[in-house]
């Protein structure tokens, strides 16, 4: 039942400077559901739940709880009178040689993010000759799809029910008052007045010659009309602060939800209000408070109505408690008695449980001109994707997604993973889908794939999980083609990816990956923003810039965190189009960065074309400068400015980057200048300019002239061993395999020789390359490495990723085609933590080893192995037991009553649970994952075999 909220007036804005709050920081979800299949045992990045309690949406300085946006402002309600004169005589003459027309019933429907009012006539063949309707004596257009109604002052003729359909949400809903006049060539016009609106839409007849509709808005002399201009933003339910002012951000913002305005127009009776006469209320009349309230539903809705004397702003005060569609209306009383009651707008609440799939519908876009689509984000938050293995494909017709049309503000989607996990939800960009993201939040459970025909472009954006973009796939990052103007806002504190086929266009991309917490997770990242694999194409110019070092020491390096690196081209080429320009910034630009970031690293990539190159190191304050590149590749550009970075106030040992490393080699054709980094000792020599600082503008280009080019493109001294693996080097120790795999010491490599090649020795030939390279886990601190034999091979060295180098872990005599890295001082294996491993065959001919390519490089990571569950029906309830796992840090516990959605009933550090709340009678399905801490955080296993039991 509805309630009248008297009007809350204050002598002061009521609103309070608060602290963000996570949109899912309540109890209420920290028991998750999921759906997952029968007898599925998913990987933990698979099957991740992911406790509501421990998400933390903070990013940028938003408000975390402001909802999205429309993508306009209300159109302002139509100036007209509300109660029109009777028809002229003539029409009455006209109309007594007409039929009389029909009765006409409401109704109201429903569909996800949709709401539709109905018309229905009581004669059939009435609705078919509708030529025209009219709402409150304006024209309202007829539209071919009901799809395009929304927010609009149109009606739709649905032959399915001979029905005429109106909006059911937005400014063009039809409201209590409004007179509708629908016209029929062959029937007397059918008049209605509408007598209820949101659930309750009800119509009943209107008689012209009765007067107004409303009590009390004249005085005798003249009418008081009342008007609700603009919208109020959707909910979530438990949403804290829906209207409030923040000061969470670097600079206090409005977290203002609600954009309504009340205004009123005072005329005299018998004349319509023109355009002129609507006023903000306290311009327009003297308001009796008293007899003033706002009209809502608080007690299903949570929230009551705040009404400002000052800017007659209408806002809404609580907290959203039941989801739903509540209408909101103000009834006004003026000091001289007269009262009105405005039209109404829809406040709607959400459950947050809603899914991907079902929103992202043409049918709950805006149809554009062009034929396109325009999908404004409702609810605001989607946390849950639904879908086939949790992958939603957006409509290739809708060419802008909002999350907000205020930048600042996201809408906001997906939730936060743990930085070794892998994203568990997939959006994809389809063939023909011309898609710009804005203002949007996308966390690191989500994986963007775009696909050959496909094209992604982001704005105001900020991306923590991945972008990949596939064969054929485009990529633009803060630029504006039609206007032709580069752009800022957007960020990838994820990573991008281009797949082989992949087209980067136009664009600044920049990270803030180690500045911005990933959920409640600090990152550190050391991986680059852009990871090139396979040959792609790069047109136009592009910019990529690595974020700041992250705090604390790399387990890797035992040094300080580096500067993350630009960009990284791993077995492929990267073409830049003719006149484009690449240029690639390593993390390093202030003191807080302690070790320089590389601006490009190869590993077996190259870099071509009619364009320029420039890439620029990082510098690192108190200890290593960032190369500008580095590993092995080539550079074959038109042109090409390489700097290292510098080395500032840093320790004895600490070295400049350099321009380019020796393994990296400089195609003749390129004209180059090689700027290697400077040890700088005082505070009052200053380091280069060329860093890219103001991510606002793109860089300068002018500073990257190249007036006096290098005569021969010679790296200025070789690489330090890390840039190279070293072959050379005895295994480990620890790291050797077992006694009867060794090779004999007569066919090891003596240390002070170098692979061969195939143009040093007539008749030598190198092995095969190795192929279906695999690392699977082994234990919770152990990886299985396999491979297939290569042709002509007499062994194989093993190498693991370490930062940006690779290290030899192991290396393995024929016939083994498998090993087991453990976990040991050397050479770390961490729970949960993705390695990345390449393996090259060897022979042995003369005394002299003959390497072949390296495979392509795998990944794998250690899991705990997933626990046998037994259960077994006790007179207390249902006991479930299990073999405790290896390394494990504890269990959670999930039950279903039919395989579909799982409940969380358990976590505990012990190997068997009693479930006391399990009814007699009934058939329960249980399952089991382990888990264990590694530096405070909880990485899962896999899941057991579900066990069903009948209690």
């Amino acid at each position: 039942m509805k309630r009248q909220i008297a009007f809350l007036v204050s002598a002061m804005m009521t609103v309070n400077l608060f602290t963000a709050v996570p949109a899912f920081a309540t109890d209420d979800f920290s028991d998750a559901e999921v759906v997952v299949e029968e007898d599925s045992n998913e990987d933990a990045e698979e099957m991740e739940i992911q406790d509501s309690t421990e998400e933390d949406f903070e990013d940028e300085g938003a408000v975390t709880e402001d909802s999205a946006a429309s993508e306009s402002e209300v159109d302002s309600v139509t100036d007209v009178d509300l109660f029109s004169d009777a028809d002229s005589e003539d029409a009455v003459a006209e109309s007594k040689q007409l039929k009389d027309a029909p009765t006409a019933e409401a109704k109201l429907e429903s569909g996800f993010g949709s709401d539709y009012q109905k018309l229905l006539f009581s004669d059939g063949a009435y609705a078919g000759g509708i030529s025209q309707i009219l709402v409150n004596g304006n024209v309202w257009e007829k539209v071919s799809s009901k799809y395009s109604l929304f927010r609009r002052n149109a009606y739709y003729m649905d032959s399915s029910d001979a029905s005429a359909v109106f909006d059911g949400s937005g400014d063009g809903m039809l409201t209590i008052g409004d007179i509708i006049t629908i016209k029929n060539p062959s029937y007397q016009d059918l008049l209605l007045c509408v007598k209820g609106s949101g659930s309750d839409f009800a119509v009943e007849p209107y008689d012209p010659s009765s007067g107004n509709d409303k009590e009390g808005p004249s005085d005798g002399q003249n009418t008081l009309y009342v008007r609700l201009n603009g919208y109020f933003d959707s909910a979530l339910t438990g949403q804290q602060k829906y209207d409030a002012i923040s000061g969470a951000s670097t600079s206090v913002s409005t977290n203002k939800n609600s954009n309504v305005i009340v205004e009123a127009a005072v005329v005299p009776d018998g004349t319509t209000p023109g355009k002129n006469d609507w006023k903000p209320l306290h311009e327009a009349v003297t308001v009796n408070t008293k007899k003033t309230s706002v009209n809502i539903d608080t007690e299903s809705c949570g929230m009551s109505g705040v009404y400002s004397i000052y800017d007659s702003s209408l806002s809404l005060s609580g907290v959203p408690d039941q989801p739903g569609s509540y209408p909101v209306s103000v009834t006004v009383t003026d000091q001289n008695g007269r009262t009105a009651t405005s039209n109404e707008l829809a406040f709607k609440v959400y459950s947050r449980t809603e899914k991907l799939s079902d929103c992202l519908k043409l049918e709950n876009a805006q149809q554009t001109a062009d034929g396109k689509y325009m999908y404004d984000m409702e609810p605001w938050a989607i946390a849950n994707f639904g879908g086939t293995n949790e992958t939603v494909t957006v409509p290739a017709q809708i060419k802008a997604w909002y999350g907000s049309h205020t930048s600042g503000t996201y809408g906001e989607l997906g939730y936060s993973v743990s930085e070794s996990e892998s994203p568990t939800q997939t959006l994809i960009v389809p063939s023909g889908c011309d898609l710009t993201l804005v203002n949007m939040k996308i966390f690191s459970s989500v994986r963007i794939i775009v696909q050959k025909g496909g094209r992604l472009c982001l704005r105001d954006s900020s991306v923590h999980g991945l972008i990949e973009a596939m064969d054929g796939g485009r990529i633009s990052v803060n630029y504006d083609n039609y206007g032709g103007s580069f752009l800022t806002g957007a960020s990838v504190n994820g990573q991008l990816i281009l797949n082989g086929g992949a087209i980067l266009e136009n664009s600044l991309i920049y990270s803030n990956t180690n500045f911005l917490a990933n959920g409640s997770e600090v990152r550190h990242n050391t991986a680059p923003v852009v990871l090139v694999k396979g040959n792609v194409a790069l047109e136009g110019e592009v910019y990529i810039r690595g974020d700041e070092a992250a705090t604390g020491k790399d387990p890797n390096t035992q040094k300080s965190y580096s500067g993350q690196p630009a960009m990284k081209i791993s077995g492929g080429t990267l073409t830049i189009s003719d006149n484009g320009v690449l240029g690639v910034f390593g993390g390093g630009r202030n003191a807080t960065t302690s070790v320089g970031g590389a601006a490009l690293i190869l590993d077996q990539g190259t870099v071509k074309g009619n364009g320029k190159l420039i890439a620029v190191g990082g510098n690192g304050s108190f200890d290593d400068g960032g190369n500008g590149v580095s590993g092995t590749g080539s550079i074959e550009t038109s042109s090409a400015w390489l700097e290292g970075g510098s080395a500032i106030m840093s320790k004895e040992d600490s070295v400049a980057g350099k321009a380019y490393v020796s393994s990296v080699n400089i195609a003749d054709r390129t004209i180059v200048k090689s700027v290697d980094g400077r040890k700088i000792s005082d505070n009052f020599e200053d380091a280069t300019e060329r860093q890219w600082k103001d991510i606002t503008t793109k860089p300068n280009l002018a500073l990257y002239e190249i007036t006096e080019p290098d005569k021969k493109p010679e790296p200025s001294e070789k690489p330090d061993p890390d840039e190279k693996p070293d072959p050379d080097k005895k295994p480990d120790p620890d790291e050797k395999p077992e006694p009867d795999k060794k090779p004999d010491p007569d066919e090891k490599p003596e240390p002070d020789k170098k692979p061969e090649t195939d143009n040093k020795q007539e008749g030598t030939v190198k092995p095969g390359t190795v192929s279906a390279v695999k690392a699977v886990s082994s234990g919770y601190n152990k990886i299985k490495i396999s491979w297939k034999k290569a042709a002509n091979a007499s062994g194989y060295v093993i190498e693991r990723k370490n930062g940006s180098r690779w290290q030899k872990i192991a290396d393995i005599k024929t016939p083994a085609l498998s090993y087991v890295q453990s976990n040991s001082k050397k050479y770390p294996v961490q729970t949960g933590y993705s390695y990345a491993y390449r393996i090259r065959a060897y022979r042995v001919s003369g005394g002299k080893y003959i390497y072949g390519e390296y495979s392509k490089s795998f990944g794998g990571k250690a899991l705990l192995s997933a626990s046998t569950l037994k259960a077994a029906k006790k007179a207390s309830g249902i006991q479930l037991k299990w073999k405790k796992t290896a390394g494990a840090s504890g269990y959670v516990i999930y039950r279903s009553t039919t395989g579909k959605k799982w409940t969380k009933v358990a976590t505990t550090a012990k190997t068997t649970v009693m479930d006391k709340k399990a009814s007699k009678g009934k058939t329960y399905r249980y399952r089991i994952r382990a888990y264990r801490k590694v530096n405070g955080k909880k990485v899962y296993g896999n899941w057991s075999r579900q066990v069903k039991i009948k209690r």
